[in-house]
């Protein structure tokens, strides 16, 4: 004990000593004084414990930059011989207390809070490009959370700041989440995807396209490949209008005297061949992009308006449904007697009525009702903040949606009732439980017999499931990427790359969510050693190949994005804080 007792005492003088150095002096260091700054916000307390019959050493360091801070930890812990000695140094921060006298420990510290502070940057400024009242962000590398974060207020009137625990509106995340209980059920052998929906809801009427009957199935929904319109109406006068202007057949025509007349029609567009290549040329593109362009001339209507606009506007009025459907065999009453928008199968076309129609068939197949089934699977995934967002209950932490009026300053969004589309974008969540969810289906797309081997328990869903729910679907594409093709409620980009040295596209798995006074994006990026056209693991006999497996699933980078304003675009915010944290 006296021995110990000495060695502090002489650690102590070394102490006093350093300050009293020039070496020392010269880092803002000052002696102790009898109060403390007169500024907190500018200053830090560093405590060195090296005490010795009770005699302890106080420092103040006046200083606003961390990298004076540094500085001045190392210097200590390079003149400081003991090992007791360097433990004993504290730093206070926000988030924890860290021990920067490590070694490797302190550089990767270093280098978690540099990416922390380039995400936060990333962060203002799309809160500063967007005027979002709150935004909030997760991120979690390997399985583990390394920052959660909201900025803003989740409640501007009464002034309650955006923290990570706010509930908010994740509106087409949904989808990904009800995509679970469809890969449950065709794992139990209760949902065959390649049936015809009426297999399941007979109270679904028959389609027909052009005069013929045409069946919708579960995979198409699952690809937004059915037909089925999403909130606009507008397709349907079109195609009255098209039905109008079409010739009418003269009795005891057939179809050569048809090709007939069309050869002379085109024989008189132009006086030669050139001419009517020009004309075939521009009405192939015009064929090509007629929906497309219809969407983005909706899109590009929807963010010049304000929400009173859209709500009274016949292409939004049902986006801002306020009506309360009991059931979701009740909620697909409000499309299930409208023509198709094309041939099922033949196009893409985003909607989320389509994911009504799916929950109908999941509550049939599964036996219990939509709702219940799904709240078992946000349980078992301990997802506890994950509820459907109804207006009636009491739901702590909620956030308030907002818009810009014409005049760009902020309001309150109008009342709306999401029961019409529970499935498609109707739920609350928490970022900290998306980033839960996130690394699920990670874990679930990577496990292996390997694993099962080392007694790793199985994921949520087979990784042969995951595989075909993560799977690209010719036909389709995701709005928010160029690069990626939707699969089954999740946008998938291959690994990919057209030329050498150029740019290669990336093994990216994500969802975006556009809700009235929300927005949100949820981004897995599995690493690189892992990316590939043609997967490893979960394949159909679960075997690795003789991979080498290094360390337990979930392997790649998890990020969560939601803000309490509508029609901001966070996907490219969350690829870059990916990129930043994916070399930790």
């Amino acid at each position: 004990m006296l021995s110990n007792i000495c060695r502090r005492t002489a650690s102590l003088h070394k102490l006093q000593k350093l300050v009293k150095t020039k070496s020392i002096a010269t880092r803002n260091i000052s002696t102790p004084s009898s109060s403390p700054p007169s500024n907190p916000f500018k200053s830090k307390l560093l405590v060195w414990g090296a005490v010795a019959g009770g005699v302890g050493l106080v420092v103040w360091r006046y200083s606003t930059t961390s990298e004076n801070s540094k500085k001045i930890e190392e210097a200590v812990c390079e003149e400081t011989d003991d090992e007791d000695d360097k433990k004993v140094m504290k730093k206070t921060s926000s988030d924890e207390k860290v021990d920067r006298c490590k070694g490797n420990g302190d550089d990767y510290e270093r280098r978690l809070q540099d990416a922390i502070a380039k995400s936060r940057d990333l962060l203002y400024r799309a809160k500063d490009e967007y005027g979002t009242p709150g935004i909030v962000a997760a991120i979690s590398v390997d399985g583990k959370p390394l920052w959660s974060e909201g900025l803003g207020y989740s409640d501007v009137e009464n002034r309650v700041p955006c923290t990570s625990s706010a509930v908010l509106r994740v509106a087409s995340i949904s989808k990904s989440f009800t995509m679970v209980l469809a890969g449950m059920l065709m794992e139990a052998g209760k949902l065959d995807i390649d049936k015809d929906v009426r297999d399941y809801v007979p109270s679904f009427p028959e389609k027909n396209w052009e005069g013929e009957k045409v069946k919708i199935t579960t995979r198409q929904l699952l690809s937004h490949l059915s037909g089925i319109r999403h909130y606009s109406k507008d397709y349907i006068k079109k195609q009255s209008k098209s039905k109008d202007t079409e010739p009418e057949k003269k009795p005891g025509t057939t179809k050569e005297d048809d090709k007939k007349t069309t050869k002379g029609k085109d024989a008189k567009i132009g006086k030669n061949a050139e001419n009517v290549q020009k004309v075939s040329q521009s009405d192939q593109k015009s064929k090509v992009t007629k929906d497309e362009t219809s969407d983005m001339t909706i899109n590009k209507d929807y963010k010049k308006m304000t929400d009173g606009e859209r709500k009274g506007d016949e292409r939004f009025k049902e986006f801002y449904g306020d009506g309360n459907y009991s059931d979701v065999m009740r909620a697909i009453d409000i499309f299930k007697d409208d023509p198709l928008v094309h041939k099922p199968g033949s196009k893409f076309l985003y909607t989320t009525y389509g994911w009504s129609l799916i929950s109908a068939v999941l509550e049939v197949a599964g036996g219990r009702p939509f709702l219940k089934q799904m709240a078992d699977i946000f349980r078992d995934l301990d997802m506890m903040n994950t509820v459907p967002d109804e207006n009636i209950p009491l739901i702590y932490n909620r956030a308030k949606g907002y818009s810009h009026n014409k005049c760009g300053r902020l309001v309150n969004t109008p009342h709306v009732n999401l029961s019409l589309k529970w499935a498609g974008g109707g739920y609350l969540s928490t970022v900290d439980d998306l980033i839960k969810f996130g690394n699920a289906m990670l874990y679930s797309y990577q496990y292996t017999n390997k694993h099962k081997e080392n007694h790793l328990p199985p994921g949520y869903l087979k990784s042969e499931t995951m595989a075909t729910i993560w799977k690209p679907v010719p036909n389709t594409n995701g709005a928010w990427d160029g690069d990626s093709k939707y699969a089954m409620g999740w946008a998938v980009v291959d690994l990919d790359q057209d030329h050498g040295q150029c740019r290669k596209a990336r093994h990216l798995v994500s969802h975006t969510g556009g809700a009235v006074g929300f927005s949100s994006v949820l981004l897995i990026v599995p690493p690189k050693d892992e990316e590939s056209s043609t997967r490893i693991v979960g394949n159909k006999n679960g075997n690795d190949n003789g991979k080498k497996v290094d360390s337990p699933p979930p392997k790649g980078v998890v990020v969560a994005i939601v803000t309490n304003l509508g029609a901001t675009s966070l996907y490219k915010t969350a690829v870059k804080i990916a990129d930043i944290f994916k070399d930790l």
